[in-house]
């Protein structure tokens, strides 16, 4: 009862020295002190301490500062070259022809190693005979999409998107972010502008990069909890955490608010290097502490590598789900899986397989479809069906957006034997997995 109330006693105190601090100098700061140790006495003192060496201790993590909030503001114009592009909605897939995209270099805000928030605000104010559907495009580590959740082709009045995105600078990796055009109808043209705050905050973990966490003998796990940085939005997150041996201790899909704490614990079993990998983070990042004190505090990016295996280089008879223009069912009915699917089998390379990916190289003239499994089943799925390309680009549903039927689950991720059921009548493409893995 004593020590808790010393430490109720001391907590406002040590804010209160922090105060001082900034306000009178060090003549204030040794006043406030000699008055907290009049309080406490030297028992008391020595009880603080103790409580403090109990205390749980965050990860630090390098080249991560607390720099000033920087806003940039980038402008552009809609032109009538942007007339024949077409962006299908969400729910028809992934049809993204001859649309124009202006990119924006924002490398300079996100110095190598520095996570930032970055919320982009873009508007645009159209007519009946100058309108289109605008949307932000994203291409920064940890997020490379295009948000466009919702239309506004037939928006002719002052219109506003908005998007964020929680990212770190990698040197030697793309930082950018743009506008996509698209559905235009265009006479003269219209202006855009979009808007760029940037948050910066420190010591946290970030997508892109797999961390090294020392964790150590006594601990009985890690505490992640969110810490939003330049707006009010929830915290999202899925991540894995890895032991030295490089098996999976937990896969985590992490919202804040279902979570009263903001914060989740993962117990650990063994002392040594554990690996935390984030597929994405939203509305913030993840601070990271061990419930013992840590012996070393500093967090280490480990290096990623891809390797790409081609599973596949030649047709594959089958019918894919759903493919309404090649594929055949009885009774008229399309099929909900693929039928006569050609399977390979697999065995991901590297400590632990990140993520393992589809890919599928070269022109598709019919259809073709790539399913990856593990031994818990879907990972990652992708769909390219072509039917028309020209030097504008092609016509069908491709695999440059995320749709409904490509599709990734990352909890499915795991070691062991891995499937490759592939669906592909298209004579010159290589349909393959690519693993992403790190090095310790």
């Amino acid at each position: 009862m004593r020590l808790l109330l010393v430490l109720a006693l001391a907590a406002p105190l040590t804010g209160c020295l922090g105060l001082f601090a900034d306000d009178v100098g060090t003549a204030g700061v040794d006043a406030q002190q000699q008055i907290a140790d009049d309080i406490l006495g030297d028992a008391g003192r020595d009880k603080l301490v103790d409580a403090a060496a109990i205390l749980p201790k965050n990860y630090s993590f390098p080249q991560q500062r607390l720099l000033p909030p920087v806003t940039v503001q980038v402008k552009g114009a809609v032109a009538p070259d942007a007339n024949g592009g077409y962006e299908a909605e969400r729910d028809e897939g992934g049809i993204d022809y001859n649309n124009k995209v202006h990119w924006e270099d924002v490398s300079a805000l996100l110095p190598p190693g520095q996570p930032a928030e970055l919320v982009l605000k873009l508007t645009w104010d159209a007519s009946e005979a100058n309108s289109a559907d605008l949307d932000i495009a994203i291409d920064v580590p940890g997020t490379r999409t295009t948000h466009s959740a919702v239309s506004e082709t037939w928006n002719w009045n002052l219109a506003v998107k908005q998007a964020v995105v929680n990212t770190i600078g990698v040197e030697g990796e793309p930082a950018r972010v743009g506008v996509q055009v698209s559905s235009a109808t265009i006479t003269r043209g219209f202006a855009w502008t979009l808007e760029v705050q940037a948050t910066y905050v420190k010591d946290v973990l970030t997508p892109h990069h797999a961390w090294a966490l020392d964790v150590p003998s006594d601990a009985g796990g890690l505490i992640l909890e969110s810490e939003k940085a330049g707006g009010d939005e929830h915290v999202t997150s899925q991540f894995v955490v890895i032991d030295p041996d490089d098996n999976l201790v937990a896969f985590v899909d992490f919202n804040d608010l279902s979570i009263p704490t903001q914060s989740v614990f993962v117990p650990t079993s063994r002392t040594g290097q554990h690996v935390v990998y984030a597929y994405h983070m939203h509305g913030g990042f993840l601070r990271v502490k061990a419930d013992v004190p840590l012996g070393n505090v500093a967090a280490a990016p480990l290096p990623l590598a891809w390797t790409e295996t081609v599973d596949l280089a030649a047709p594959a008879p089958g019918v894919a789900a759903k493919d309404v223009f090649n594929g055949s069912a009885a009774q008229g009915l399309l099929p909900k899986d693929d039928a006569g699917a050609t399977r390979v089998t697999f065995t991901p390379a590297g400590p632990f397989p990140l993520r393992v990916e589809a890919f599928v190289r070269g022109q598709v003239v019919g259809m073709t479809k790539v399913t990856l499994k593990s031994p818990l089943g879907l990972v990652d799925q992708m769909t390219v069906i072509g039917r028309y390309q020209d030097e504008r680009g092609s016509l069908g549903y491709t695999s440059a957006q995320e749709g409904p039927d490509n599709v990734s689950d990352w909890k499915n991720v795991q070691k062991g034997q891995w499937t490759a059921d592939i669906v592909n009548d298209s004579p010159a493409v290589e349909v393959g997995h690519a693993v992403l893995t790190y090095q310790r």
